[in-house]
């Protein structure tokens, strides 16, 4: 059986949404109302299977075989709501359930963990029966030109999980595979720098000023200066690897100025998708070997 909101409501959201910005309230109720639909749908079926991928994995069919759905809910009188979470104050990602775990993206606009303050991307994991906050990626952002990271917009990306790998991509650029479980199990590696890589640089806050006819390319994140990266905790992501689009594939030639998705197919590889048309990326699993065409 299939989860009917992960296949549904991801459209719905979408068409609410669409280029706009999505208000405080709408980013809180973003995630009620997926699961508003889809666990009242809890009353008709026994259970229902995970939806890994926007869409069935690992066919993106957007079409639902589910029957007996609720077609309408209430978050005023909580009727047909299962639970409600807080995201930030822009929300133009969709949620993603696997493994008793549901991942949404959304922006830093009301910080979960008081040592990250100021726009990030930031990805959430919640428990998918309670609606408990689990753990979050916080990513700093780019700065080297607006367009590359569009201020407040977050982690964009639906992720894509296989098992305990999530592979998404961040609003840097960089494709990622985290740990299902965070930081709950300790720090896996082979990546081990969470804490540099989630410190933003020096100088953050204070991008630098265009020149007229000047070319601007996308940076590496620079390491912060030494004895001042942020210290990793319970709540922080486990980053398993990442690699930068915009920087690793010399790609520079064609700046890319949104990385949307990030999807990947058993046996095969992964695939992310940017907005690059000339650009065409493939890594093979655990993402240590990589080609890419232009």
């Amino acid at each position: 059986m299939k989860r009917s909101w992960a296949l549904a409501l991801p459209v719905l959201f979408h068409l609410l949404c669409g280029r706009h910005r999505v208000g405080r309230r709408l980013a809180i109720w973003s995630v009620a109302l997926s699961w508003g639909l889809g666990l009242g749908a809890w009353s008709f079926r026994a259970c229902a299977a995970d939806q890994p991928q926007w869409g069935q994995a690992w066919s993106r069919n957007m079409v639902s075989d589910e029957k007996g759905l609720p077609d309408s809910f209430d978050p005023k009188t909580g009727r047909n709501v299962k639970w409600v979470a807080r995201l930030g104050t822009e929300t133009h990602s969709t949620p993603i359930a696997a493994g008793g775990h549901l991942y949404v993206g959304t922006n830093n606009g009301q910080p979960r963990d008081p040592k990250h303050q100021g726009d990030r991307g930031v990805l959430m994991c919640f428990d998918e029966k309670t609606g408990k906050f689990l753990w979050q990626l916080v990513v700093p952002k780019r700065e080297e030109d607006p367009y590359f990271d569009w201020p407040n917009t977050g982690i964009s990306s639906p992720v894509t999980v296989e098992g305990d790998h999530v592979y998404l991509t961040d609003n840097r650029g960089e494709v990622m595979c985290l740990d299902a479980r965070g930081m709950a199990n300790g720090n896996d590696g082979p990546f081990r720098e969470e804490s540099a890589h989630m410190t933003p640089p020096k100088g953050s806050g204070s991008p630098p000023k265009p020149v007229a006819g000047a070319e601007i390319f996308p940076e590496p994140l620079r390491p912060p200066a030494e004895g001042n990266s942020l210290q990793t905790g319970p709540l922080d992501a486990d980053i398993i690897w990442v690699f930068d689009l915009a920087s690793g594939t010399n790609a520079s030639a064609r700046p890319m100025r949104r990385v949307l998705s990030c999807s990947i197919r058993r046996r095969d590889g992964l695939w992310p998708a940017t907005t690059n048309t000339s650009l065409r990326i493939f890594f093979t699993a655990p993402g240590r070997r990589r080609r890419w065409a232009k």
